[in-house]
């Protein structure tokens, strides 16, 4: 079953990578179409890079062995001669960085030099000593998506991971090092799997760059959006049709600016189509509540979550009805033993046309324990009317997975919940001893 793979390769992945060592502006009248061709070989990232010291050093830039000398005698700090190293230099300040991973201190550590100072001075002596605490040299584990027991996708701080042999071995098919590329805000969702070929990366630091690939990861061509944002989340309704929301900033009250971008070429091009600016909300889309993202059953019908976080027993959806253009809000059925909480709704999940599940997440402020809570709604009409579920107490964080509107899975606090009504009620079970260690690593 579907939920069982995933969370299988979920555990899987988790102890794998324990063991690792290591837009000229938009406008709905002006799309932009600017491809560019990759492949997954090129720049592709590894924990470190060997910098050999054979290697023709540029005429401006300074030679690793002479600066491999000069610390030896200006710090403790020692360029080891047997381990990779890689270096990152800085023109403009004429700083060169040498680090390489460290075994004992399971992170990357390394000298910071002045080259231009051909002496032990004071300022290259304090320089040379500083110590990088690179936390890029770890492998975070972001998402997974298993597509079937064989073929899955993950999203890691360093890259993206696919597997074709059902997680016995991932590979790392993106052609840049996504810790050195902009990715580095997991709250965000700016990536999507759609199938074993078909998968987006959006990357920001200024433009927003969108890679795409339809053929497993073997090759990428990447498209801008050249306004100065945030990619948000990304989803796709199939290769062709997807949307983006990209974050502009936020402002006091729990408001945020977020732009709604969509694509009818798989990425290519890409139009403005809603937007929050104040003043300007001629499609209803509104600048309050904290929004989590947005999801579309077909070409016409979507929704976007959110929370708003100065309003407590409120709820926060809207719908489209027009692929995103206009929106309208959703009331949910009240909750009447959250009135005093803060309410935050996910993304609804659906099943088939009619048949989805909305996940909603609850914080009582005025109690000190037991304050969180995980709750289902579900419809069996395409989002017309949605029935709320018994609540189930999360401690904190909560994982949750469901095959169907009936049957699902929660784990929270290092315990599994199962479901096969819907969420009326949850059964615990009691894991062996192997699958609660992982449990606790979940936890």
């Amino acid at each position: 079953m579907k939920c069982k793979y995933i969370m299988i390769m979920f555990l899987c992945l988790l102890v794998i990578l324990s063991g690792c060592s290591k837009t000229d502006d938009m406008t709905s009248e002006a799309p932009v179409n600017q491809n560019e061709s990759l492949t997954a070989d090129n720049n592709k990232p590894k924990q470190t890079k060997p910098s050999q010291d054979n290697e023709t050093n540029s005429p401006d830039e300074p030679n690793i062995t002479k600066v491999q000398d000069l610390t030896a005698d200006c710090s403790k700090v020692v360029i080891p001669t047997n381990k990779e190293r890689d270096t990152h230099l800085d023109k403009e300040k004429e700083m060169l960085t040498v680090y390489w991973y460290d075994e004992t201190k399971e992170k990357d550590v390394g000298v910071v030099f002045r080259y231009t100072d051909p002496n032990c001075s004071e300022s290259a002596s304090q320089v040379s000593a500083h110590v990088l605490q690179d936390t890029q040299s770890k492998i975070i584990l972001n998402s997974i998506h298993m597509i079937n027991e064989t073929t899955g996708w993950a999203m890691t701080n360093r890259g993206v991971l696919r597997t074709i042999n059902g997680g016995e071995q991932w590979e790392n098919v993106f052609p840049l090092d996504l810790g050195k590329a902009g990715y580095d805000n997991p709250r965000f969702k700016p990536y999507f799997f759609m199938d074993s070929l078909h998968a987006w990366v959006a990357l920001d630091g200024g433009p927003i760059t969108i890679f795409r690939t339809s053929d497993g990861g073997e090759t990428w061509e990447k498209s801008e959006i050249k306004e100065q944002s945030m990619t948000k989340y990304l989803t796709f309704l199939n290769p062709n049709e997807g949307w983006l929301m990209s974050f502009i900033d936020a402002e006091t009250g729990g408001k945020e600016l977020v732009d709604i971008y969509q694509t009818r070429d798989g990425g290519s091009n890409w139009v403005k189509i809603a937007s929050t600016f104040p003043n300007n909300e001629l499609n209803n889309f509104p600048l309050e509540g904290v929004k989590s993202g947005l999801t579309f059953l077909n070409a016409t019908k979507g929704w976007a979550a959110g929370a708003l976080t100065n309003a407590e027993g409120v709820t926060w959806l809207y719908q489209t009805d027009d692929g995103g253009h206009n929106w309208k809000q959703i009331q949910l059925p009240p909750l009447p033993n959250f009135k005093d909480s803060l309410i935050a709704t996910e993304l609804p999940m659906f099943f088939d046309e009619k048949e989805g599940i909305l996940p909603v997440w609850t914080n009582q402020l005025n109690i000190s324990e037991n304050r969180f809570h995980k709750i289902f709604y579900s419809t069996m009409d395409g989002g017309k009317t949605w029935t709320s579920s018994t609540p189930l107490k999360s401690e904190g964080g909560a994982i949750h997975d469901f095959i169907s509107v009936k049957q699902g899975l929660v784990i929270t606090g290092g315990k599994l919940y199962v479901t096969d009504n819907g969420g009326e009620s949850w059964k615990t079970i009691e894991p062996n001893e192997e699958f609660k260690k992982n449990l606790q690593i979940i936890k």
